[in-house]
């Protein structure tokens, strides 16, 4: 799954001022694609100085609402998917993970494009931890912890997940609760675009990495922020060792999922908020499949090694 539920509310910001910016010391990112800074956008015209604490703030109450809405819809991925497109063999599942394939695919593209065997790895956004205990079930760590911003999504993943090799806390993003390296790979997918200050995580995820260790990471830019999101991973004191545009394997797993993503909203969303879960879910002819579909988002896989 992906965005916030209240996209409509922001695309409408977003129309007002397609060009609008936030910035990260001298340099700039757009905002057409990016829900929760458009949001925020409102709330910083009135009180500039809350920026960032009001951008985490909404972006954590936006999640422990999703978070409720997930474990009612039975759902433990909270990102848009990935699905073959080649014959490539399937990942072998269960019957009763089938309808949540593209979720666990996502994770083996991207948690899978190094050997975890033994590592001590952790998650950054972990939602409701279907992701984790994926990597702790399949790719053979020695321990996985999983952290959220959101209260509720812990709760969840400690209720749902029960294995020796998981752990779970209540953390954010650019304050990680961890004093030391204490890990040899970082997974952040589909998260870091909701963050206030990009660069900050990066120096966090710097930080508690040990040397040599990996970030696996996956989020949507503008094509045109593509270069520049290269260039941050560079000054934060990372390597890019492998780069993957994954844009069409998303929106296949869009296009795959689109009925029963239609079937959720009408089961689970008060008929009023069905236009904004469809925004929520890039559903066809939503601003960011559209973006996906017209070449102006580009969905990409990084594997970067910390210096």
């Amino acid at each position: 799954m992906g965005r916030v539920a209240l996209a409509n509310i922001a695309i409408q910001t977003e129309s007002a001022s397609s060009m609008a910016t936030i910035s990260h010391g001298e340099q700039t990112q757009p905002r057409r694609f990016r829900p929760f800074a458009a949001l925020a956008n409102t709330t910083f015209r009135i009180a500039p100085g809350l920026k960032p604490r009001a951008q985490r703030m909404m972006t954590k109450l936006t999640y422990e609402y999703l978070n409720r809405r997930g474990v009612e819809t039975g759902i433990s991925f909270m990102n848009y998917g990935y699905a073959l497109l080649s014959d490539e063999p399937r990942l072998p599942l269960p019957p009763e993970d089938e309808d949540q394939r593209a979720g666990f695919q996502m994770y083996n593209a991207v948690a899978g494009a190094i050997d975890l065997t033994g590592m001590d790895v952790l998650e950054i956004g972990c939602g409701r931890g279907g992701g984790a205990a994926f990597v702790a079930q399949h790719l053979a760590p020695r321990r996985v912890t999983g952290i959220d911003l959101a209260e509720r999504a812990i709760e969840q993943c400690v209720a749902n997940h029960r294995d020796d090799r998981l752990r779970f806390k209540q953390g954010d993003a650019e304050n990680l609760p961890f004093r030391e390296p204490a890990f040899d790979a970082v997974i952040n997918i589909e998260s870091s675009h909701a963050y206030p200050d990009f660069d900050r995580f990066l120096r966090e995820v710097h930080r508690v990495l040990r040397p040599a260790g990996h970030l696996l990471f996956a989020d949507f830019r503008e094509v045109e922020a593509i270069p520049q999101l290269r260039s941050q991973l560079a000054q934060a004191g990372f390597t890019i060792v492998e780069e993957e545009a994954i844009t069409a394997n998303v929106l296949r797993s869009l296009d795959e999922n689109a009925g029963r993503m239609a079937d959720v909203v009408q089961r689970s969303v008060p008929k009023p908020l069905h236009g904004l879960a469809r925004e929520f879910l890039a559903s066809e002819g939503s601003v960011l499949y559209k973006g996906f579909r017209n070449g102006e988002l580009e969905y990409v896989r990084i594997v970067a090694q910390r210096d």
